[in-house]
This record gives structure tokens, C-alpha cells and sequence, in this order.
């Protein structure tokens, strides 16, 4: 409905006709397919898009279909149908690029394309801007490469990110020394700028030369450092970017089994500060922690492994984190396991595992990464289990809504949600929670 008021919209906002019809459409696509993920259950509520997050534009294809017409009237054809005329768009090669109202680009295309292309995004980042060519390709698992190992897995942690089960460790790579003393600098002169700014608006309305809400525009200064800070943010994720698919690819290619930690992410990194009513405590330790958990990227490694594998024939396990690194790697038993040995504590002690029963000793996260691969190696056998629908996701699709007793119910209209609930839906946001199996670790 809100793609027919586009014509009329593009005549009255001039603006709005400077980027091609098919862009907008694409924006209103996104926003309606983020509701639906959201009344469904599958997703969050939808964030308002902010400057300089997710600078992007899509090209739905590569060719067009138009109505031929002959001094203003369908041209028919022989069954009595119209005419279409199909033309390319975007046509391009190693050197450049042509798009629609914008031309020519020279571009550096970093490799070959494979398949069908099916359409284009382009994207800034940084100050740079990309061109990603999305093309449908037909994978042959027969042409993998043969597995050299059984089996592997890995343990994420902060110290070592991923150890593996075979003893090797992959750490992905941070900022070097020169570049924390440069972000250190950029981030006290942006400091001192917003200082100065916010001290020139309290003179400016105190004189009666600004408003309450209004604000001052940043200084040249300030937006250079900006940029340039946003620049190193840009160098330092594609660096990580880039090291996770190293990791991962060699990963797949690796083994014909992997088994990972099915951990939960946005649980581990959640914030110490509390509330007003009851504070945080030791909020600094636990922010410097969530950033050391976060920079491994672990749902991005564990996203590659998955659909990886998948591209390769092989199979990814995901295991209960529980009790993973409280085993023993060798023996397979827990002091709690049996009455007598329940005093004991467990062979944990940080980096470093011993084993209280059997006196095996190695590093906590090797032996963590052997019991997760052995877990993996026992749930590969087992059937895979079968996701039950949700009774939230079902409610929602027959129009219902679940409600605690005593609390206000809103009556749906026959389109969803009404406009006013959906503020206080998002209080509450559906997530995306994975079935595990009801399997006992290490039975």
C-alpha cells in the first residue's frame, strides 16, 4: 500500500525522485518485513535507523521490465497482452561500474563473481564505500576438500578466544600499540571539543541566542577527529572480520565434525549498572569484561561454522555449556558425580585444570574444548531433535496476545497490533531462543 503512494510522494518531495524508484521500494520492504519478524516472535522490536549505522542502499536486480508504449498508448500483443521491454540496469566489468542515476564508478573488484548475480548493495563504512554483488550459486558438497580430522571443536574464552581441541589457540587480532595511543588521543580532543561546544550553548541561552532543545553544530575540528576515529573503528572490525572467516573456513575444511558451545551471548555481556533503586556493582570490571567477551566476535564464528559447514557437507554441533570446563578431560568424571568424592573441588583453577580424581593435569581451556568435543561427538549420534512451535509466535498468529493475569489487555485489530501497543511490545521483545536437547552433559 505505501509502495502505490511513492509516484504522488516523489512528485510532491523533489528529493525523493533524485534516487530510482526501486531503492525506496527496498527501504520499505525492510521496514515491513522487521514488523512481521517482530509479530511473529522471531525479532526484536524495530530501532530507528541512526547516522552513520547501516549506511546502505540496495538494487532489487540487474535488469528492468518496462511496457513498451507507442504514442502514449500499451502496445498489445498478438494474445492481447502488453509488451514488456526487458533492459540491464547495472551493467559492470573489473574496472567499473555503471548504476542508475549515478553513473560510471571505478571500483576494485577483489574477486571473480560466481554464479547469477542477483543484486547489489552499496554501503559506506568508514568514510569507504563498498559494492557487494549478492549472486546465487549452486554448491556441490561432493567438491569439498576431504576432512583431515574426525571431529573438532573449540571453547571461547577472553584470554584465549578460541582453543581448539587439537591444542592449537586462534586469538583474533586487536589494535596495536600505536593505535590505542592514537585512539586514546582522537577520543580526549573529541572530549575537550564537546566541552567547548556544550560551554558556548550555555552562553548562548543564557543570552537569549538558542532555545532549550537546540543545539550548537560541531566545529570542523570536532568532525575531522570524528571521521577519523570512525576510520579506525572501520580498519580494526574488517581486520576481525577478516581473521573470524581465516579461522572459520580452515575450521570446516578441517573436520567433518565441530562442536562449539551453544553460549548464550547477550546474557554473558548484559550490564552491571542496575537501577536507580538498586545500583550496579563493580560496573567498570564487568564493562571491560563484555568488551574482552565481545571481541572474539563468538556469534559471528559460530554463524560462519554453521552455514560453512553446511556449504562443505559437514555437520556443526552446538553443546551445553554447562559443566564443560569442570570435567575432566581424561577420565570423564566430576567429584559430584559420586557421594564420596563430593567434597572435593573441582580440577579448575584458573588457566590451569587438574584433575582431583585422576591427577590429570593440562590447560582449562584445551581440556574445556576436549569435553565439548566429545559432547559433540555424542549428540552427532543421537536424532536431531524437532523445534516445537512456540505458544507466543502461535498466539500471535491467530490474533491473540499473551497477558499476565490482572494486566491491561489491548484488543487487536485485523491487521495486528494497533500503532499504540507497539511502544509497549517493545518493553518486551520476543527473542529468538534455541531448542537444546534435554540431554544430561556426559551421560
Amino acid at each position: 500500500m505505501q509502495m502505490a503512494d511513492l509516484p504522488a510522494l516523489r512528485a510532491e518531495y523533489p528529493w525523493l525522485a533524485e534516487c530510482p524508484n526501486q531503492i525506496l521500494q527496498q527501504a520499505l520492504n525492510d521496514v515491513d518485513k522487521a514488523y512481521k519478524r517482530f509479530f511473529e516472535g522471531t525479532s526484536g522490536y524495530p530501532r530507528k535507523k541512526g547516522k552513520y549505522d547501516g549506511d546502505s542502499f540496495r538494487f532489487p536486480a540487474l535488469v528492468q521490465r518496462q511496457v513498451i508504449k507507442k504514442n502514449g498508448e500499451v502496445v498489445l500483443g498478438a494474445d492481447g497482452e502488453p509488451v514488456w521491454r526487458t533492459y540491464r540496469i547495472i551493467t559492470f566489468n573489473d574496472e567499473w561500474i555503471e548504476l542508475p542515476k549515478i553513473g560510471k564508478i571505478r571500483w576494485k573488484m577483489h574477486r571473480k563473481l560466481q554464479g547469477k548475480p542477483k543484486n547489489v548493495t552499496v554501503s559506506r563504512e568508514a568514510g569507504m564505500y563498498f559494492i557487494s554483488v549478492c549472486c546465487e550459486v549452486e554448491i556441490d558438497t561432493k567438491e569439498a576438500p576431504t576432512p583431515t580430522v574426525d571431529a573438532i571443536a573449540y571453547d571461547y574464552g577472553v584470554n584465549k578466544n578460541y582453543a581448539m581441541s587439537d591444542g592449537t589457540v586462534f586469538d583474533v587480532p586487536g589494535e596495536t600499540e600505536g593505535e590505542k595511543r592514537h585512539r586514546l588521543k582522537l577520543e580526549r580532543h573529541i572530549g575537550r571539543c564537546e566541552e567547548a561546544r556544550k560551554a558556548r550553548e550555555a552562553e548562548h541561552r543564557a543570552a537569549g541566542l538558542l532555545r532549550q532543545r537546540q543545539r550548537l553544530p560541531q566545529s570542523n575540528r570536532e568532525r575531522r577527529a570524528r571521521e577519523e576515529l570512525r576510520r579506525l573503528d572501520g580498519r580494526m572490525c574488517r581486520r576481525a572480520h577478516d581473521a573470524i572467516h581465516k579461522f572459520t573456513t580452515r575450521t570446516a575444511r578441517q573436520a567433518a565434525l565441530i562442536g562449539f558451545e551453544a553460549i548464550k551471548i547477550k546474557n554473558m555481556t548484559a550490564s552491571a549498572k542496575g537501577t536507580v533503586e538498586e545500583p550496579g556493582k563493580n560496573v567498570a570490571q564487568k564493562s571491560g569484561l563484555n568488551r574482552g567477551l565481545l571481541h572474539g566476535r563468538p556469534g559471528m564464528a559460530r554463524l560462519q561454522i554453521q552455514y560453512k559447514a553446511r556449504w562443505m557437507g559437514r555437520r556443526a554441533v552446538a553443546v551445553p555449556p554447562a559443566f564443560t570446563s569442570q570435567y575432566c578431560s581424561e577420565c570423564c568424571r566430576h567429584p559430584n558425580d559420586e557421594p564420596a568424592t563430593s567434597d572435593l573441588p573441582h580440577g579448575r583453577d584458573g588457566d590451569w585444570f587438574k584433575c582431583p580424581l585422576c591427577g590429570f593435569a593440562c590447560d582449562a581451556d584445551w581440556n574445556a574444548a576436549r569435553n565439548i568435543e566429545r559432547e559433540a561427538r555424542r549428540i552427532a549420534l543421537l536424532p536431531e531433535p524437532v523445534a516445537k512451535p512456540k505458544r507466543k509466535t502461535a498466539m500471535r498468529a491467530r490474533g491473540m496476545r499473551l497477558v499476565k493475569p490482572g494486566k491491561k489487555v489491548i484488543v487487536p485489530t485485523v491487521g495486528g497490533f494497533p500503532m499504540a501497543a507497539r511502544g509497549a511490545l517493545a518493553k518486551k521483545q520476543a527473542t529468538n531462543r534455541e531448542v537444546l536437547s534435554a540431554i544430561p552433559l556426559f551421560a
